[in-house]
């Protein structure tokens, strides 16, 4: 009986936005709420809902029309991850030597060679990477080395020279959410600087960097300022190097600011890690800290002896962090993971290849989707809100469904949908992947009715100028509404 009210409900709905003229129905009303609202006033909204009970549409709106995805390309993503890796797809990132230990001297280098592992970071280990050097420099003391004549090499080197995405903002290089992209990536590629004023007007703010304080180089050009003057300090880092610089007025007598800043180079970032952990434990190193590119020889590591390894958590947990943290690195590093292990080339365009023969096997119709990255930071990505309910109502009925659902933030409770529909009857029954930039404002996934039909829905808005919160709000809305609607 659930299923015949349900089919019936969704038949009249159908009828009655085919016959607008003569039938409004209140999903039509909720909708109108939301296209029409002055907020969206010159923005472009594409909406697509459909039963996965019965697979029939709910509504269709400039559902074949494309639109920046932001990060609800990430859907693409792990969907094709979880369906071509596993749910217990692991890396293995392993520490070399290419020489022999003698006497407690390792008498050559001592080389990280990265796998485009996204977990060596805090989000996975409470002491971040340094918790799995620390365990590395154990095994290395257990193996007598006492000292290291040659160089402690960082290997990021799989996934090629790229290391940012086409369509990324030249701008954004700074900014955490866009780091570089290396198969040897640590702690998310960035660090942590903080600024405390001096101790009267006048004076030149302490400056520490809450990391491997060598890698970087601060130039100061700030100034404590009288405690009634207004915070107004910058942090900027020149492109290509790790030369930061720190301007602007910091007000006497209050709290350090902290700023997070994206590093240069980071297998050279990761080996640099790893060498000031050796050095603690007393283990003394002759050669530089360098990256494979330097080397005076190509790096075979058939010959090479593993001292140490890491395994990382399963594919499940990795796209959990990515879907409810809206990690671009992570997903970076899994979308060349795809192109390497499927056309043995770690590029974004190789990556993109796999991705988008993927989701065609999932009837996807080829060109609904164009693929420059995996996170969605590139603004030269389109997705049509159709290709995403399409790839939604695939991933339902795959195998392990269970895993891509519980990947996605839940409203009002985890991710980037906790603090939104919180205290409705939306809680806890929309699971949807959001994706925003500046003016791009999106959100994909799935909502349970109120008895149990399962529905996949994507509403990707636009070019809106208005303001986010107010964008955020009628999305909100909308979909309280049709969590009300919906059997």
């Amino acid at each position: 009986m659930g299923t015949e009210r349900h089919t019936t409900r969704t038949l009249i709905l159908i009828f009655c936005l085919a016959l607008l003229a003569s039938c409004t129905t209140p999903l039509q009303r909720s909708i109108e709420n939301l296209t029409e609202s002055p907020v969206l006033r010159g923005a472009h909204t594409g909406i697509a809902i459909k039963s996965l009970t019965n697979g029939s549409y709910l509504f269709r709106s400039n559902d074949e029309k494309f639109f920046i995805p932001a990060s609800n390309m990430k859907l693409f993503t792990t969907a094709a991850a979880l369906v071509l890796l596993g749910p217990e797809f692991r890396y293995t990132t392993n520490l070399y030597a290419d020489g022999e230990i003698r006497d407690g001297l390792l008498n050559g280098n001592l080389i990280i060679r990265g796998v485009g592992d996204p977990t060596l970071s805090g989000r996975f280990h409470a002491g971040g990477a340094d918790e799995i050097f620390n365990g590395w420099a154990e095994a290395l003391l257990k193996l007598g080395v006492k000292e290291i004549r040659g160089s402690v090499v960082g290997d990021g080197s799989l996934f090629g020279e790229e290391y940012l995405g086409t369509g990324w903002a030249w701008d954004d290089d700074k900014h955490c959410y866009s780091a570089e992209i290396s198969s040897l990536s640590i702690n998310d590629n960035c660090i942590a600087v903080s600024v405390r004023p001096g101790a009267a007007a006048g004076d030149t703010p302490l400056i520490s960097v809450e990391d491997v304080s060598a890698y970087v180089t601060i130039r100061s050009r700030a100034v404590t300022t009288l405690p009634e003057e207004e915070l107004s300090l910058r942090l900027a880092r020149e492109p290509a190097s790790n030369l930061l610089t720190v301007s602007g007025g910091i007000p006497a007598n209050t709290e350090a600011d902290r700023f997070f800043v994206t590093i240069h180079n980071p297998a050279l970032f990761a080996a640099a890690h790893l060498t000031q952990i050796l050095r603690s434990k007393g283990i003394a190193i002759v050669g530089t800290i360098t990256d494979q590119r330097f080397l005076p020889e190509p790096v075979s590591y058939e010959s090479m002896k593993i001292l140490a390894s890491y395994t990382s958590p399963p594919l499940r947990e990795i796209i959990t962090q990515i879907n409810k943290a809206s990690r671009n690195l992570d997903t970076e590093l899994l979308f060349r993971t795809l192109g390497k292990s499927f056309r043995n080339d770690g590029s974004a365009k190789a990556a993109a290849e796999v991705v988008n023969a993927t989701v065609t096997k999932m009837t996807i119709p080829p060109g609904s989707a164009v693929i420059y990255d995996g996170s969605g930071l590139s603004r030269m990505n389109l997705v049509m809100p159709s290709a995403l309910v399409t790839l939604l109502e695939h991933m339902y009925r795959h195998e392990d469904f269970s895993y891509f659902l519980a990947s996605l933030p839940v409203a009002g409770i985890d991710g980037t949908l906790r603090d939104r529909m919180k205290n409705s009857p939306a809680e806890g029954k929309v699971k949807a992947k959001t994706g925003s930039m500046t003016h791009v404002l999106n959100l994909s996934g799935y909502i349970k009715g109120r008895e149990g039909g399962v529905y996949a829905f994507s509403i990707l808005i636009n070019n809106y100028a208005g303001p986010a919160e107010a964008v955020k709000s009628l999305q909100d809305s909308f979909l309280v509404h049709l969590v009300n609607l919906l059997d």
